[in-house]
């Protein structure tokens, strides 16, 4: 029994399973899923297009709770897990940040072809448009681009943190926002919007209360007296 919990979780140890194979690994399964989708839906219909939208959100939402809750996940997880967490959470917002490409796509493909029904009728208006979708992006790009290591390498230490945790933050109160909004304002009420946002609420709290534990931890440390300036 023993033997065949370590051979499970050894497989987390594979080249294919992590860093930037586990990347591609998850577009991969994300691109596949989206052009298997794409057939379904009548795309010459700003509707079929809003779709494709919404899916392409549904698709790689959990990596972004996932990457959001990861420190907290991987502290109550077995040694094999933890690791594995720690080592690939750049691969889960990379991975988020990848599938939302696909988001990107449709959103110019019905800002191309159906403007105004895209900014009007979704986002009522310019104004609201330009605040909860540029915001987002413009953060996710960001976040991005600084996840690289040359560019990290170039960037103050300070500034980088501050735009990472700022960052997830934000991207997870867009995201677990928008999925309350769905049940508390429309009508289209999917169960998929409960699951979602009982996930974002659970990743904050997990998140939350492991950082609460390690402050805790560090409180009830013992001082030395030998280290206490006189």
């Amino acid at each position: 029994m023993e033997t065949r919990k370590f051979l499970k979780l050894s497989v987390l140890k594979s080249k294919h399973l992590n860093n930037w194979r586990l990347f591609f690994l998850i577009f991969g399964i994300n691109s596949l899923a989206m052009i298997g989708y794409m057939p379904t839906q009548d795309l010459s219909t700003p509707g079929g297009i809003s779709e494709m939208i919404q899916a392409s959100v549904r698709v790689c939402v959990p990596l972004l709770f996932l990457a959001f809750a990861c420190s907290a996940i991987a502290a109550h997880s077995p040694k094999p897990i933890r690791q594995w967490l720690t080592r690939n959470r750049r691969s889960f917002g990379l991975g988020f940040a990848a599938g939302m490409g696909w988001q990107m796509f449709f959103i110019l493909w019905i800002l191309f072809f159906h403007t105004e029904y895209y900014v009007d009728e979704v986002y009522g208006g310019v104004r609201s448009f330009l605040v909860y979708r540029l915001g987002p992006y413009a953060f996710l790009t960001a976040m991005t681009i600084t996840s690289f290591h040359p560019v990290r390498r170039k960037m103050n230490a300070k500034v980088w943190h501050l735009i990472h945790w700022f960052g997830i933050y934000y991207l997870w109160w867009d995201v677990t926002y928008t999925y309350f909004d769905e049940f508390m304002v429309y009508n289209d009420i999917q169960i998929v919007d409960y699951i979602y946002f009982a996930l974002g609420m659970l990743g904050y709290f997990a998140r939350v209360g492991e950082r609460t534990r390690l402050i805790f931890r560090t409180l009830r440390k013992p001082v030395r007296l030998d280290t206490v300036p006189t």
